[in-house]
């Protein structure tokens, strides 16, 4: 972790790295959190998984509070979500688990308004399929007071799997319709000219909304016939 001071100005510094964990191994970068004037990062560490707060002091960084989520063993990467839950949060960690074919968990704890965390209750997001189950997201819809995960599984195809506030599983996982499989989009250029090319999704981006209860946005790779 660096501490950037002033980061809104030309005179921005960097200042000195500080080591959270010496043995994490990730395949995405970790989740890191705003919690007003203080961070909380999430990330695999040793064969399991800690989430820190964080703060500025003296030009550096301090740990004002960290845990390990050992029902999260063998996470190679996090997704985490917050939510208010009275003065303090409810957690929320997503975790791929393994490699190919991953299982995905889901780690719900308390985190007061102190920044002490409480103790984690650990459940099944989904179990280990024949592919893989990767780009893991959780987000908070308070219309349904419900969590809804979702992932990148084969096809590809993007996943979604609704949970009560306890973290149980409420119905069954179902595939976005509209974005299943490759597809086709539009591609508007300055010739105000317009073609559809393939398109394959890679990543998932899963965020609260003020307009609906979550906004979904996909990422696509993908290469203009010549």
């Amino acid at each position: 972790v660096v501490l950037i001071d002033d980061a809104k100005s030309s005179a921005s510094a960097l200042g000195s790295p500080q080591p959270l964990v010496t043995d994490a191994t990730s395949v995405r970068p970790p989740s890191v959190l705003s919690l007003g004037n203080r961070v909380l990062v999430v990330s695999p560490a040793g064969g399991d998984v800690g989430a820190w707060v964080l703060e500025a002091s003296g030009g550096g960084v301090q740990t004002v509070s960290t845990t390990t989520l050992p029902g999260l063993a063998g996470a190679r990467a996090v997704s985490a979500s917050l939510k208010q839950d009275g003065a303090g949060f409810q957690l929320a960690v997503v975790a791929e688990i393994g490699c190919t074919p991953q299982k995905l968990a889901l780690a719900l704890l308390p985190l007061d308004a102190q920044g002490t965390f409480g103790t984690p209750a650990v459940g099944q997001v989904a179990a280990a399929s024949g592919g893989f189950q990767t780009a893991t997201n959780v987000a908070w819809q308070e219309a349904s007071k419900e969590w809804l995960a979702t992932w990148l599984v084969d096809g590809p195809a993007v996943r979604s799997q609704r949970l009560d506030a306890s973290g149980k599983l409420v119905g069954p996982a179902s595939d976005l319709q509209g974005f299943v499989g490759a597809g086709n989009f539009g591609l508007s250029f300055t010739t105000n000219a317009s073609a559809s090319v393939p398109a394959q999704f890679f990543s998932v981006a899963l965020t609260p909304s003020a307009k609906s209860s979550v906004s979904l946005s996909l990422s696509y790779d993908y290469t203009p016939a010549s």
